[in-house]
């Protein structure tokens, strides 16, 4: 059932989307890798808020379906374990103290600070945490942050978009295509999880792209979207490239990424890196600097250029677990720290 609740014009919604500490979504840019001319991640069943203003956490919990189904194989969420996040996201829990707002919604930013510090219930109960959050920043619309988006997408997966929502957006048929935005009903968040460089052609003031080319977008309103994606799941809309940047009543307001705690199945058999911290860093690694087996520690190739590395945490006293990207693959291996440069950490231990 449809239902808003991202609370955009609230002050703390304003600082957070505009704090020039937030660590800076192309920092994740590595290498560009090819972009497809079609790409869709598949975040399991669609969810429904259900007519409650809970967007921010179903939002969230939509991106945490797909980085748990890459680390563990399976969808750990559904509609009950969004809502008790929801309930976790107001009322508190653990480290976590409540978002101090006295009103339904909340916003982006404590939804990943909750997911950080508490992480997001699952079907089982046990709650799964991610390891650092990046926020999209530039000019809404520019090649640059387009761009940007294609290579975290396709390098990383969804990312979260919050923004004003226009009031004739309210259904979808099977197209996917939204007519042009009218009136302002509030403030809203979903997930971005693809693209499709070769979508139908038409007039920007119809709701179509000029260019034929559209973000793939998942609503969290149950099946009130008709539009099934390529993996028969309902709820996926298409956004024109072109209203990024010009679409009035929709402006963005933010848009994030996360990483997240690989290998952190909490499960009996669970797949499991010892891991001496699990604090976020991005590092200079010179060119020719060994890497290693993540797992058993031997000796595999040397690094070709020298690059920054994402490293989600450290495999023990001497060594990171670091993130390379080969042939649009990420891998998980290790890297010497004396061999490493910092060049920061994450914003939560």
């Amino acid at each position: 059932m449809p239902s808003l609740g991202y609370l955009y014009d609230r002050p703390e919604a304003i600082a957070a989307r505009t704090d020039p500490r937030n660590y800076n979504m192309a920092d994740l840019i590595v290498t560009e890798v090819a972009i497809l001319d079609d790409l869709d991640h598949d975040l399991g069943p669609t969810l429904d808020q259900d007519g409650v203003g809970a967007c921010v956490i179903f939002g969230v919990t939509e991106v945490r379906m797909w980085q748990e189904f890459i680390d563990e194989g399976t969808f750990e969420f559904d509609n009950n374990s969004a809502f008790t996040g929801y309930k976790w996201l107001k009322e508190g829990h653990g480290a976590w103290p409540g978002d101090g707002i006295n009103a339904e919604g909340s916003i982006p930013l404590y939804g990943w600070q909750l997911a950080k510090l508490e992480g997001i219930p699952g079907i089982d109960g046990n709650p799964r945490k991610i390891d650092a959050y990046w926020q999209l920043m530039g000019e809404p619309g520019s090649p640059e942050w387009i761009e940007t988006q294609l290579q975290v997408i396709t390098q990383y997966g969804p990312v979260t978009v919050a923004s004003a929502w226009p009031g004739n957006w309210w259904s979808c048929g099977p197209s996917g295509i939204l007519p042009y935005p009218q009136g302002t009903a509030g403030g809203h968040q979903w997930v971005k999880k693809g693209y499709w460089f070769t979508g139908p052609k038409g007039q920007l003031a119809q709701g179509m792209s000029p260019s034929g080319r559209y973000w793939r977008m998942r609503q969290s309103w149950g099946d009130v979207y008709q539009r099934a994606d390529r993996f028969g799941r309902k709820g996926e809309w298409l956004l024109p490239f072109e209203a990024d940047g010009t679409y009035p009543n929709f402006w963005t307001g933010e848009i994030w990424k996360t990483t997240d705690i690989k290998g952190d199945d909490p499960t009996p058999g669970g797949n499991m890196v010892p891991a001496k911290d699990k604090v976020a860093r991005l590092v200079n690694v010179p060119a020719n600097t060994p890497l290693y087996d993540i797992e058993t520690g031997a000796a595999l190739v040397k690094l070709s250029a020298s690059a920054k590395l994402y490293s989600p945490f450290s495999v023990n006293a001497t060594q990171y677990a670091v993130i390379v990207t080969t042939g649009g693959t990420q891998q998980l291996v290790r890297v010497n720290k004396a061999a490493t440069t910092l060049v920061a950490s994450s914003q939560l231990t």
